[in-house]
């Protein structure tokens, strides 16, 4: 089986340096490794060209791709291109879509996270544009995102919203975000109720709250490894209770995700959101050498 890995810039044979590391565990762990050269698949938009250094299989290959961030569309090409070698990777287009995009997965977890709520858009919305949406969080305080991602680390700037019914910060924060994300802006605007969870403080250079969180990537329906999502803070023991969350996980259609869960101050763990497993990154906290070892025990079983 390939893990397929972003090769680094210019060099299209070798592994980017950024994911060495997961290559050597992967490698150790039993599996062989394929490329993709990420720039050509983002930037010039051409799939075949970039996974050109993969041979072609008599016999069809599973993969899994571990690497950068790519658009639901990319995806879809990298998935397609990497077939046509007889490469097959083991999340389909819409399994990618429905863990990447939260506004995809968001039905199957309502009730364990956050209200939510969206607006499609790929730049900057008027107040009007998005008001009536608002309408349902009161004056509560709420937090932006796209469909994939937040300034989390903007935290003042361009994420928290004190109170969602006052105009003027409400435009103040989205534009920033907007500017922010620039091109990267992925599906629109996400807003979600702000819930208070157990704090650990703040980060030491973005001042954004901390809190209690762990990442816990799924394969086939199984909790496969949990990690503290936070590389500082002090966690002292709390875990979350995963068979509480056992059915509900079995019944997401993708067959490898991760759920980020957060310890809210009433002593709930809620789930933060979903993302593929295939462009998650691993927690400082977390071994490569455990991730790959983990994942061939199911994988290469």
């Amino acid at each position: 089986m390939l893990i397929i890995f972003p090769s680094e810039p210019c060099v299209s044979s070798a592994v980017d340096g950024m994911y060495e590391p997961e290559a050597e565990a992967a490698r150790k762990a039993g599996f062989d490794i394929g490329l993709v050269d990420h720039e050509t698949l983002v930037a010039d938009q051409n799939a075949q060209k970039a996974v050109s250094a993969n041979p072609d299989f008599s016999s069809p290959k599973k993969a899994v791709y571990r690497g950068w961030m790519v658009s639901v569309e990319e995806y879809a090409a990298l998935h397609e291109a990497l077939r046509e070698k007889n490469i097959h990777l083991l999340a389909s287009p819409s399994a990618y879509e429905l863990c990447h995009h939260l506004p995809a997965s968001f039905h199957l977890i309502e009730g364990h996270s956050p209200k939510s709520a969206w607006f499609p858009c790929q730049s900057v919305p008027s107040f009007e544009d998005i008001k009536d949406l608002l309408l349902s969080f009161g004056n509560s305080p709420i937090v932006i995102k796209d469909y994939v991602k937040s300034q989390k680390h903007y935290w003042e700037e361009a994420c928290f919203i004190p109170n969602a019914s006052e105009k003027r910060a409400v435009e103040k924060v989205v534009k920033r975000f907007c500017e922010l994300q620039g091109a990267d802006l992925a599906g629109g605007l996400v807003f979600r109720q702000f819930e208070e969870y157990q704090s650990m403080g703040t980060h030491s250079l973005s001042g954004m709250p901390l809190s209690i969180e762990y990442r816990l990537f799924v394969l086939n329906g199984r909790p496969l490894l949990s990690c503290p999502y936070w590389e500082e803070g002090a966690y002292e023991g709390q875990a979350p209770e995963l068979s509480v969350f056992e059915d509900l996980l079995s019944r997401i259609e993708s067959p490898f995700f991760t759920a980020d869960f957060a310890l809210r101050k009433d002593g709930e763990w809620r789930i933060v959101e979903l993302g593929d497993g295939q462009v998650a990154g691993l927690p400082e906290s977390c071994s490569a050498a455990d991730f790959y070892l983990a994942l061939s025990h199911f994988l290469l079983e």
